[in-house]
């Protein structure tokens, strides 16, 4: 399993190097029309709380589950956004107008990697960790075939 940092900066450089046909086709799980927070928490199920109280779910994202060889798993993954997103602006943008009953907002989330830089969709970051899993929904629309080839990778 890769670490998320390493994956946030192997997916960058490979967009980076790819040209831009390639980056069109990887910036789809970027924000569209992004509003910006800054992240004050993330829980186990990688879902961000924003200082304010906005809560974010990721979309396409579903958080790893513990297994008996891999236990840690979903801690694994919260750890790792939370050293990369606390405390940092994000760009997020929704599908949805209104959250969900358990009051979160489906939401496509970037982030700029630690040394800065074009953002990176948080999304592509955590499934190429093996942190994560991808999760088709209305959210994914346009980005669910990078979500897939970043699960793949994983």
């Amino acid at each position: 399993m890769r670490t998320l940092f390493s994956s946030v900066v192997r997916y960058v450089a490979a967009v980076m190097c790819a040209g831009a046909p390639a980056f069109a086709q990887e910036a789809s799980c970027l924000p569209d029309k992004p509003r910006r927070g800054v992240v004050s928490s993330v829980d186990e199920r990688l879902e961000l709380t924003l200082e304010g109280g906005v809560r974010l779910r990721l979309s396409g994202v579903e958080a790893a589950r513990a297994t008996a060889s891999s236990p840690h798993l979903p801690r694994e993954g919260r750890d790792a956004l939370r050293e990369w997103l606390v405390g940092r602006e994000i760009e997020y943008s929704s599908p949805t107008a209104a959250p969900d009953r358990w009051g979160r907002l489906e939401a496509r989330v970037a982030a700029t990697v630690p040394a800065g830089g074009a953002p990176v969709a948080v999304a592509s970051a955590i499934i190429d960790a093996g942190l994560a899993r991808a999760l088709p929904e209305a959210g994914t629309r346009g980005c669910i075939t990078e979500l897939l080839r970043a699960e793949a990778a994983a």
